[in-house]
Order: C-alpha cells, then sequence, then structure tokens
C-alpha cells in the first residue's frame, strides 16, 4: 500500500500535538531532548537563543531572523541549528484549532 501524502501525516502529527497540549503550550516528553509547542496565536517577535535542535512546524508559521538573513519555517521549511543560534524568532501563524490543509 503506498504511503499517505505528506500533507495527511502532517495533519495527523498536528493533531496528536494538539491532543498532549490541551492544557500547556509546552510539554516535554518522555524522549530525551524532544519537547513539544504549541502557540494559539501569532507571537511577538522576541530575542531568543536557539539550542542545537531541528523545529519542525506541524501546522502555522514562524518566522526567523538570524543577522540579516531572513527564514521562514512552516509545515514545509523545517529549521535545523547545530550550534546554539542567537535569534529573533515570531510566531506568524498560529491557531488553538486543527486546521485542514484546504483551510490553511
Amino acid at each position: 500500500m503506498p504511503a499517505p501524502p505528506i500533507h495527511c501525516s502532517r495533519q495527523r502529527l498536528a493533531a496528536r500535538i494538539l491532543a498532549l497540549t490541551a492544557d500547556t503550550e509546552v510539554l516535554p516528553t518522555a524522549i530525551p531532548h524532544v519537547t513539544l509547542f504549541r502557540r494559539p496565536g501569532p507571537v511577538a517577535p522576541q530575542a531568543v537563543v536557539y539550542e542545537p535542535s531541528l523545529a519542525i512546524i506541524a501546522q502555522g508559521k514562524k518566522r526567523t531572523l538570524v543577522g540579516n538573513e531572513t527564514y521562514i519555517h512552516d509545515d514545509a521549511h523545517f529549521l535545523p541549528t547545530s550550534i546554539d543560534l542567537p535569534t529573533i524568532a515570531e510566531v506568524l501563524d498560529a491557531s488553538r484549532a486543527l486546521r485542514s490543509k484546504d483551510t490553511a
């Protein structure tokens, strides 16, 4: 049987994150160094130092400024960092509700 389209997998991931984070925006998991984040709405730009990580956006959109470079990451673009990275981060698009790909 062929694999489902990637947007179906992302929707399932977003649904699971939403279910697990119903009562919180930040949820450390039992897996070392894996944390789930959920934002109910846009977040203004703020200075952040990213630790080495891989940010995967299941739903919504985020902008990260590193020096003079701007990076947009969303359900089709992720952000890997291999060093501590001073940034300005902003959540551009977020929702309390699960959205279908057709309405995103």
